[in-house]
């Protein structure tokens, strides 16, 4: 009776394991992990972050995310009575900003006025020598409309300007490379055109007022002592350049924004928190290239596309999980991502391009999709995938593995060769890719099987020690072998070794 028990048991567990498998199980038999279940258990607000947890579809197996604080969504600036402006975040009501009210305006600035024009525009600093330079909002009962271009620029003896509610404009340049401190811009403000407050190294105060609707490219660009900004709703994007090279440690971009530009956050060695809106669709090109000090980011699931080199020399970056619907990684997006240890490839992706994984060390562990029909040889250049379990579902038609050899189905293609140079003894196997052992600067002694008939350009391109090259195979079956060019350029070697002679090498 007991024994008819234990088997009952041990049969409904095998009953169950064949009814809802693992993924680890899955992905040698079925399908990999499809994280294409989103699940909100801490909302993040404005003052705390929050955790999202996406599921596979398949074994309901969770990844717990963080996600960085919210934007503040900022009041207009109001009078307090005690002679004061103030801001304050309408979803916490913690203050914000606060800047005095200043009733004695600065003298001796230069302006201009077109002849037909009802209004002035402030062209520089002229003979004023206030360190807190306070722009009235009329001369002689005119009014003072707009900042032109240049004005303030690499004026070293300024320490704030305070901007009247009059202005609407802030020109190019208007900032640029001065000593100011902090920048008061009343809510009436809508455009604040490119480099205005670039190179302004002693910059730490500055709001953003609700009512821009145009945002220039790198606007806080070389900036070192700015080390939060709040972006206001009203802006659908985050140019070009934005915070390019500067201190910048958090940023938290509100809904509404769709686009993140080139280069926007790039070289920000000092970001730490970043938190991207569920309205964000694509990330530009080099966007948050070599921050440094970013160690985790959530993608929401809005994303559809990430630029080349998005992500590049994000040396401390650990995990990434890919929204399922995204449809393009550019070339490089995640190059040198050095700590980077686990990649899922989503399912709306059907090819990888040149290097989006590359120099990614630490990486252990790869999730393909069913729908991955096209990978670039060097994707994965400079992994030893011998240390990476590459998980490949069997309704992929389109790949297959053979010891640490990544291969493509159609032509039996070697995309990634193994680290050790072995090429398999495969009849199905006829090509070796593009770059597939390139810059291998460990590999001396190369011994190609008889079932190669073809091998790309650049295929062992860069590969420095190489010294000897031997072929299975007669030489006559050698010389019928295509061969691309600079396919073995950058190495050593001089010629083949064939089974019954010696061929000089030649392209």
């Amino acid at each position: 009776m007991k024994r008819s028990k234990i088997l009952i048991i041990i049969l409904c567990y095998l009953i169950i394991t064949a009814l809802f498998p693992s993924c680890k199980d899955i992905a040698q038999t079925s399908e990999c992990h499809s994280f294409d279940v989103s699940e909100v258990t801490v909302e993040p607000s404005c003052t705390e972050g929050g955790e999202i947890i996406r599921k596979c579809s398949i074994c309901g197996e969770g990844e717990k995310y963080r996600t960085a604080p919210s934007s503040h969504i900022l009041t207009d600036w109001e009078d307090n009575g005690r002679g004061e402006y103030v801001k304050t975040c309408t979803l916490c009501d913690k203050e914000i900003a606060r800047e005095k009210i200043y009733t004695t305006y600065s003298e001796n600035l230069e302006y201009e006025r077109g002849l037909r024009e009802k209004h002035f525009t402030l062209v520089g600093i002229g003979s004023c020598t206030d360190s807190v330079v306070v722009i009235p909002p009329e001369v002689g009962g005119i009014p003072v409309t707009s900042i032109a271009g240049t004005a303030f620029q690499d004026c070293k003896n300024i320490d704030a300007v305070i901007i009247p509610s009059t202005i609407t404009e802030i020109k190019y340049c208007t900032f640029q490379g001065s000593s100011v401190k902090r920048v008061f811009i009343p809510d009436r403000v809508t455009r604040i055109e490119s480099s205005a407050f670039a190179y302004c190294r002693e910059l730490s105060e500055l709001i953003l007022p609700n009512s821009l609707k145009f945002l220039g490219g790198s606007i806080f660009a070389n900036t070192q002592k700015l080390s939060e900004v709040i972006i206001p709703p009203s802006l659908k994007h985050l140019p070009s350049d934005t915070f390019t090279k500067s201190s910048i440690e958090s940023v938290s971009l509100p809904e509404g924004i769709e686009f993140i530009g080139e280069s926007a956050l790039m070289d920000c060695f000092e970001l730490k928190k970043v938190y991207l809106p569920n309205t964000l669709t694509e990330i530009g090109i080099r966007a948050f290239k070599n921050c440094s000090s970013l160690e985790e980011i959530y993608l929401p699931d809005s994303l559809t596309k990430i630029e080349t080199e998005a992500f590049a020399g994000c040396t401390a970056l650990t995990d990434v999980l890919l929204p399922e619907d995204i449809t393009y990684l550019g070339p490089n997006c995640f190059s040198e991502c050095i700590s980077l240890s686990t990649v899922n490839i989503p399912k709306g992706m059907s090819s990888l391009q040149k290097g989006v994984f590359s120099n990614c060390r630490a990486l252990k562990k790869v999730y393909f999709n069913s729908n991955l029909e096209m990978i670039q040889s060097d994707t994965f250049f400079g992994i030893d995938l011998a240390d990476v379990e590459i998980f490949i579902p069997e309704s992929n038609k389109n790949f297959y593995l053979i010891g640490s050899s990544l291969i493509g189905r159609s032509h039996g293609t070697i995309l990634i060769g193994a680290a050790d140079g072995s090429i398999p003894s495969d009849k199905r196997i006829t090509r070796i890719g593009p770059a597939a052992f390139r810059d291998r600067l460990d590999l001396e002694h190369i011994v190609i099987p008889k079932n190669i008939t073809y091998i790309s350009g650049g295929a062992f391109y860069g590969c420095e020690h190489l010294i000897s090259i031997t072929y299975e195979g007669t030489v006559a079956e050698w010389e019928e072998i295509y061969l691309g060019k600079e396919w073995y350029d950058g190495s050593r070697v001089k010629s083949v070794k064939c089974a019954d002679g010696e061929v000089e090498i030649r392209n």
